[in-house]
């Protein structure tokens, strides 16, 4: 609890789902760049930003909710509830985005982190919609080099986290890691588990 006697949980619970301060800077950048896209289409997902005419869905994805491999901390508190959305919310990500490809959408996840670096997803949105059949927005950044614990044997970087046992964060620098995080690639669609590992700090 903090010290106005609200949990994590209650605040966390209390965040917006629509909306929300990364996907409102990702818009006005792309607006500034000259990209014009369409909201509050009826696409599978809702996708938070769409390109109809390059058949192109873009969602930001905030790195608690969605399970980042460099930003996702377990919650202590309500610690069943919480593995159970963050798997919930990977799995419902990944049907959602097996309906838009099947349906001929490429589809983009943009990391809220990612959004520090705005120059340079206006970039590759822009090379998106040149070649529209790109799976997704590369990952830019990692907390531990080139090839970081968390790749797919596929190569990919674009993986989010279903579970992670035993708590604790991923985040570079953290007193207390999980001993496992099973994982799933938003390219090739394959589910497996690694163990954390990183330089020392």
């Amino acid at each position: 609890m903090n010290e106005t006697g609200v949990g994590r949980s209650e605040n966390m619970s209390r965040i917006r789902g629509k909306d929300t301060g990364p996907e409102r800077t990702l818009r006005r950048a792309l607006w500034a760049a000259g990209l014009r896209y369409r909201l509050n289409t009826d696409l599978p997902g809702r996708p938070d930003i769409a390109f109809p005419s390059k058949r192109l869905a873009v969602f930001v994805d905030g790195c608690f909710w969605h399970g980042c491999p460099e930003h996702y901390s377990s919650p202590s508190e309500n610690a069943v509830f919480w593995a159970k959305k963050l798997r919930d919310n990977a799995l419902r990500d990944t049907k959602v985005d097996g309906q838009l490809r099947s349906s001929g959408w490429a589809v983009c996840h943009v990391w809220q982190h990612e959004l520090r670096d705005i120059d340079k997803v206006i970039r590759s949105v822009k090379d998106s919609l040149r070649e529209p059949q790109t799976s997704r927005i590369p990952a830019f950044s990692d907390c531990w080099g080139d090839t970081p614990w968390w790749s797919c044997s596929c190569g990919s970087r674009d993986v989010q986290i279903l579970r992670v046992t035993g708590g604790g964060s991923l985040r570079r620098g953290a007193s207390r890691r999980p001993g496992e995080a099973e994982l799933s690639c938003r390219h090739c669609h394959s589910r497996y588990r690694r163990v954390p590992s990183a330089p020392e700090d």
